[in-house]
């Protein structure tokens, strides 16, 4: 607001009916509000509760400047889009194939001359430009007003992300509008250079015959990791005899008792850790099937409905991820030495579930499999001729073989080594686009897939790094689907996928069902921190409850409903740290190797990430153990696994009495598991009801949303603050006025009027009591509307019982407020509204709800569009109606003019409101009317009075020697309709009976200018065509003429004229469609419209190309000068492989500077670390950790390169770490060494011994090798 003094209040649903003033008193007295010098933007607050009303000023940061079109200045405060709000998106989130997304922008009234949608199309790498026209004006906008700029965007008939952002165009100023840093919807911010395009938008397109099934939208999961769960057959334990890889110390590790926290395997160093150095997979303490079988029970008891087993097929590893045989259930988890039993184990397992009601979920691997499998058998143990030991294998085309480097030191037959997943040589990567690789996972009935869903009870798939299977077969999951929906049509399939770009084309309807959703845990677990937490997964933010609930809500805006409402949300797993780990604050000693408070803190946040789990959208899957507090940690303080896979504390398994108390159950946090999973299985509303935030408030750290569906309820509040804080809901409207809420822990009751204490890092529900109607009463149907000057009358049916009618208004078909509520009288079917003071010519928006008599509200009502105008009483062209033009590029034709009367509206001095003008001219034969589509229009200005009405002018530039025809039309609209004026009067148009002419003469000058000697391409891409031309100016030259024809649509002659400057020689078409060809043409223009011969015809076509890549990268200094440094990424066509570290190396250019050079698809946005040689030894610094990788979208410079400099040093500031150098490695390196007399200060890159005796880690040694004497101390 302007500086000033004011009075204000609060009124409620439009009207005065009820109003609160001071001190909350309805009816009360206006409250004061001054606004200090140079004004200031005021923030109002309603309590709902107490009505206390008040308002807070925030002083103006700078003064902006007042719009004006062209001075290229774009005020940045008035640039808003938010993808979550129907003012500016429409529908909501992910649509179905071929549907129209209605997008907006909003910028400062008459601020800015053009707005274009930029949209990528990333399965297909299209791009697009779309404009945007200006659609509505909001003149009481803060403080200038605002402009709507509007297009239709048509998702297409095919599976698709299609990633949008804005262009916005002012005088010599260009400036972009993206998703702000956190790319999680809403809002964005502007950029000053257009970013890349994953920093847009997304919409998300599917098939519109996805649905996933409805057992896995009501679904408990419970995550299984076998080897820890429980033991119920010591006969089937691994031994120490069990084969293990030589690499990795070459046989099985058993671990006993049961209840021994997992042994440590780092220092992985023989002489600090002799025991258990190394053993990051081959320690076993036995868990089974059998064990399974004997806690169903258990399970059922907590809730679950669901076990996701990790695998438990054939393997040499604890984790059971690399594979010898997955037709084979694994002995150790069975019948040992039986696989015939071992199967029937497993079937009589999954008979069990199935006759419980439950399901089973498998986990799958068809990326890669055990270097020990037969199929490959690199160690040479198993009859079969394994792939890796004869170049004659039947097997060995299934996998990616390459000459050794140097030659000779290959490890397989043909001196030849073997692309590994994420360069773990135990792991050789199957190449899944063979078709006999194909059909061993999908083969009808005999595939892996295929044949275990045929079994009852085994009911889906978790599948195993499917970016990788995608990078090698991107068709694989869409045969995957068809074959494993012909096998169980009820079966769902999850993928692994971490981040948005991983997961967003798998999730379209026509791959998986739903995710392992990570953004999930991310969120919940941020919101529940105080403060960030940071391991070798990455960086997880504090996050406040608005931003919470801003990255659920892009989760929702992301998925398609199907996958958003089935998707597994889990807070930790197999993979990540356990959450009592990421929740616990009071952290670890690692001098004493012991938790600092046990990790109450931990487990005290761990009930209300299991809450918040239980009662929002999707599947809450438990990983085992979270339910008691289970959690363990190492030495290195950043590691999850093995640490994250502790053995399941039963009281009744060997060595529970000597655990530490914080390590045994919790018995307490178990309770809290069962409330939470029976409450959940007993109402419905809290599975697949509607999600309705109330409030996300960020200074008291409350969350409160609401679930509700017709049979019930639920009202949930989060306090994520260290005090108490009260939740104050009016619920009237959400809930009838009767309803009656009942606290689901106290049991006690409270009404709508929720008003309740939520404590300290605590929760509340509340539910409606059985037997409540929630369903909503039908919306008032539109039965007529009128428009008048100045007012829209609408006219509603409604139903019986219906109380109140509320009605909303926008200048869009989006953002609707309410401006009016209708009582409705007993028995009344129809009731009207009247809304007056309106702008004549502007269009307004309705939409209505009704209130039944027990204060249910209704959904909105379909929109209604009414414009409020005044009628045209006569509209006439003026003298005169014939003139003569001589023919000028530079000299437009005199001013043409007419007169439009409107009684009582046009009589007064100034142009009339609500009235559009516009000149209509058309190139014609004599006296020869031409057909409408022939008329070019114009806008025409007011320029004054005559006989009580206003006079409009306009003219245009001839540019041909002809008799023009033309006219004017008038509307009071906004060009909805409209009146024609020609010589005789008013008219319907569209033609004229009576149009003026302007006969165009030719000039004295008649002779062409020369013709363009050349005309060249300068670059094609699948999004944009760039040519250039050759001519000899003249001193009357005045423009280029340029003509396109779409040779793939068939158009014919010179289907698009553009005129150009004479100064411009370059042009880029960027409205062209991929694959189309186009042919293009040239001709001088001079100041007397003479055209000279056209150029010669160049033919382009808009076709994907390939850009020469170069990475370079500044290393730093400490980085061992012996070291190679290599770039891994997530392309195999670009990197060799996905993500191995250790193939793609670099050249060293300089010192620390290093270079790579690749050919890639433009368009393609990449994803990418440095290493040297191993993930042991990867960049870790900055937000490039974890699985935060540094992004790049390729896109070609003038000459058909691109160079990607990754050396930037300022490290810390603002903006992403995509193109600074690295700063740190992951592994310990030496930075600096300074010898003194009191000893050798060794400086290194980040901390190398977190815990235990430093002399254990660190070794000195003199020259010659031996032991320093001597005492190592570390400092903080």
């Amino acid at each position: 607001l302007p500086p000033g003094d004011y009075e204000f209040k609060a009124a409620l649903n439009g009207t005065w009916d009820e109003n609160y003033g001071a001190d909350g008193q309805r009816d009360g007295p206006n409250l004061p509000l001054s606004v200090p010098e140079p004004g200031g933007r005021v923030t109002f607050f309603y309590d709902q509760a107490s009505h206390q009303v008040w308002a807070e000023v925030e002083p103006v940061e700078e003064a902006e400047t007042p719009p004006a079109l062209g001075d290229g200045v774009i005020g940045r405060r008035g640039v808003l889009h938010n993808s979550r709000q129907d003012l500016f998106r429409k529908p909501f989130g992910a649509v179905p194939f071929n549907t129209e997304v209605t997008l907006r922008l909003r910028t400062y009234a008459g601020d800015v001359e053009q707005v274009n949608l930029l949209v990528t199309a990333v399965s297909s790498k299209a791009k697009a430009s779309l404009p945007m026209r200006k659609v509505a004006t909001d003149p009481g906008g803060d403080p200038f007003g605002f402009d709507y700029w509007e297009t239709t965007l048509n998702a297409g008939p095919t599976p698709e992300i299609h990633s949008y952002m804005f262009q916005l165009v002012d005088g010599d100023a260009t400036v972009y509008y993206a998703d702000e840093s956190r790319r999680d919807g809403g809002s964005g911010r502007l950029f000053a250079a257009q970013p890349t395009s994953d920093q847009g938008w997304d919409i998300y397109t599917y098939d519109p015959a996805f649905t996933t099934p409805d057992w896995v939208q009501n679904s408990v999961i419970y995550q299984i990791f076998p080897d820890r769960f429980r033991n119920g057959d010591p006969s089937n334990d691994p031994t120490a005899e069990d084969w293990f890889y030589p690499n990795e110390r070459g046989h099985a590790f058993p671990v006993t008792p049961w209840n021994r926290p997992v042994p440590d395997p780092e220092p992985n160093d023989p002489a600090a850790n002799p025991e258990w150095y190394g053993t990051y997979s081959s320690t076993f303490y036995g868990g089974d099937l059998q064990g399974v079988l004997e806690k169903l029970d258990y399970l059922q008891e907590i809730g679950v409905t669901t076990i996701y087993f990790n695998p438990i097929f054939e393997s040499p590893s604890n984790h059971r991820y690399d594979g010898r045989d997955y037709r084979q259930i694994d002995d150790n988890l069975a019948v040992k030495g039986d696989p015939k039993a071992s199967r029937a184990l497993f079937e009589t397992l999954a008979q069990e579930v199935a006759a419980r009601g439950m399901h089973l979920v498998l986990d799958g691997v068809p990326n890669h499999v055990s270097s020990d499998a037969p199929i490959f058998d690199r160690f040479r143990r198993h009859d079969a001729l394994g792939a890796c030991e004869s170049e004659e294998s039947p097997w060995r085309d299934w996998f990616f073989f390459t000459p050794a480097r140097p030659a000779g030191s290959g490890v397989c037959a043909g001196d030849a080594n073997y692309n590994a997943w994420a360069g773990f040589d135990t792991l050789p990567q199957l190449n899944t686009a063979k078709e006999e690789v194909v059909d061993n996972w999908l083969a009808p009935d005999t595939g892996i897939a295929t044949s275990y869903l045929q079994l009852p009870g085994v009911d889906g798939w978790r599948v195993d790094v499917v970016p990788d299977v995608v990078g090698i077969n991107p068709h694989f999951f869409e045969l995957w689907r068809q074959a494993t929906k012909a096998a169980n049509p009820d079966a769902v399939s999850f993928s692994e996928t971490w981040g948005e770009n991983d997961a967003r084309e798998r999730l379209l309807g026509d791959e998986f069902d739903s995710t392992m959703n990570y953004r999930f845990r991310r969120a919940v677990l941020g919101f529940l921190r105080d403060t960030d937490f940071q391991d070798n997964d990455g960086t997880i933010p504090a996050l406040t409850p608005s931003e919470f609930e801003s990255a659920l809500r892009a989760i929702q805006e992301d998925y398609p409903e199907p996958a958003w409402r089935s998707a597994m949300n889990l807070i930790d797993s197999h993979d990540v740290n356990r959450a009592v780990r990421v929740l616990d604050h009071d952290g670890i000693d690692f001098a004493t190797g012991q938790p600092v408070n046990d990790f109450a803190d931990g487990r005290r946040r761990l009930r209300l990430a299991a809450l918040l789990q239980f009662t929002l959208p999707g599947a809450p899957t438990v990983y085992y153990g979270d339910e008691v507090g289970l959690v363990g940690y190492g030495s290195d303080p950043q590691r999850d696994d093995p640490y994250n896979r502790q053995p399941y504390p039963w009281p009744d398994a060997a060595g529970y009495e000597d655990l530490p108390t914080w390590r045994q159950q919790h018995t307490d946090l178990l309770d809290h598991y069962r409330f939470l999973g029976q409450l959940r299985n007993e109402h419905s509303f809290l599975r697949t009801g509607s999600w309705d935030t109330f409030l996300a408030d960020d200074d008291a750290g409350l969350y409160v949303f609401g679930r509700k569906d017709e049979t019930g309820a639920a009202i949930v509040a989060v306090n994520s603050s260290q005090v108490t804080q009260t939740v104050a809901l009016p619920l009237q409207g959400y809930l009838p006025r009767s309803a009656v809420l009942v606290d689901a822990v106290t049991q006690e009751t409270t009404t709508v009027a929720l008003s309740a204490d939520v404590a300290p890092l605590d929760f509340r529900i509340w539910l409606t009591q059985p037997g409540v109607d929630l369903t909503p009463p039908n919306p008032p149907r539109l039965a007529a509307v009128e428009e008048g000057s100045g007012v829209v009358t609408l006219t509603f049916a409604v139903d019986a019982l219906t109380d109140q009618v509320v009605v909303r208004r926008s200048l869009v078909d989006g953002g609707y407020l309410p401006v009016g509520v209708v009582h409705v009288a007993e028995r009344q079917d129809m009731v009207t509204f009247v809304d007056a003071g309106l702008v004549n010519g502007q269009t307004y928006f309705y939409r209505a709800a009704a209130i039944d008599d027990v204060g249910k509200r209704s959904a909105l009502g379909e929109p209604v569009a009414a414009i409020p105008h005044v009628t045209i009483d006569d509209a006439r062209l003026l003298e005169p109606f014939t003139l003569e033009h001589t023919i000028s590029a530079i000299t437009p034709t005199q001013l043409l003019q007419a007169v439009v009367v409107v009684e009582g509206v046009t009589d007064g001095d100034g142009p009339a409101p609500g009235i559009r003008a516009q000149l209509g001219y058309a190139a014609a034969g004599p006296d020869v009317l031409v057909g409408p589509g022939d008329i070019q229009w114009v806008d025409a200005f007011y320029v004054g009075e005559a006989g009580g009405g206003d006079v409009y002018a306009a003219n245009f530039t001839p540019r041909q020697v002809s008799d023009y025809l033309f006219g004017f039309r008038f509307s009071t609209t906004g060009g909805r309709d409209w009146v024609y004026a020609d010589g005789d009067g008013s008219g319907e148009g569209p033609l004229w009976e009576m149009p003026g002419k302007v006969v165009v003469l030719p000039s004295s000058d008649t002779e062409p200018p020369h013709r363009p000697f050349r005309i060249f391409e300068v670059f094609s891409s699948a999004n944009q065509l760039v040519l250039g031309w050759r001519a000899s100016r003249t001193k009357d030259m005045y423009a280029y003429e340029l003509c396109r024809r779409d040779v793939t649509a068939d158009e014919q002659g010179c289907a698009s004229s553009i005129f150009l400057p004479r100064d411009q020689r370059v042009y880029t078409d960027t409205n062209v469609i991929q694959d189309h060809t186009y042919e293009y043409w040239v001709m001088t223009v001079d100041t007397s419209y003479n055209r000279s011969e056209p150029s010669d015809v160049l033919t382009l076509t808009a076709a994907v190309s390939f850009v020469d890549v170069t990475w370079r990268v500044l290393a730093p200094a400490f980085t061992p000068p012996e070291d190679e440094l290599f770039i891994a990424g997530d392309d195999r066509d670009v990197f060799g492989a996905s993500f191995n570290p250790g193939l793609a190396v670099m050249n060293r250019v300089e010192d620390n500077l290093w270079e790579w050079t690749a050919t890639v698809k433009e368009g393609t946005v990449l994803q990418y670390k440095y290493t040297r040689g191993s993930w042991d030894m990867v960049e870790q610094w900055g937000t490039i950790r974890g699985f935060t990788n540094r992004t790049v979208e390729i896109t070609a410079g003038g000459d058909g390169t691109m160079l990607v400099e990754d050396t930037a040093t300022d490290w810390g500031a603002e903006g992403p770490d995509d193109r600074r150098a690295i700063q740190n490695w992951r592994d310990p390196l030496v930075v600096k060494v300074e010898a003194s007399e009191e000893g050798i200060t060794v400086v290194f890159n980040s901390p190398v011994a977190p815990r235990g005796d430093l002399s254990q880690v660190i070794r000195v040694q003199d020259a010659g090798g031996a032991d320093a004497p001597g005492q190592v101390t570390q400092s903080d």
